[in-house]
C-alpha cells in the first residue's frame, strides 16, 4: 500500500542526509506531504527550499 498523504500532514525522515533519507523526503513531497523534516547525524544541517 502506498501512502496517501495531505497537504496538512508532516513527514518526518531520520537520517536524512544519506541517499535513501533524501530519497524518501522526496517521495513524501510526491505522495503529497505538506512538509518533510529530516534529521541528520552532523552538527549542521542544509536545508531545501520546499518549492
Amino acid at each position: 500500500m502506498i501512502a496517501k498523504l495531505r497537504p496538512d500532514e508532516t513527514v518526518f525522515v531520520s537520517a536524512a542526509a544519506g541517499g535513501v533519507g533524501t530519497a524518501a523526503g522526496r517521495f513524501a513531497r510526491l505522495l503529497g506531504a505538506g512538509r518533510v523534516i529530516g534529521s541528520t547525524g552532523k552538527m549542521t544541517l542544509r536545508l531545501a527550499d520546499e518549492s
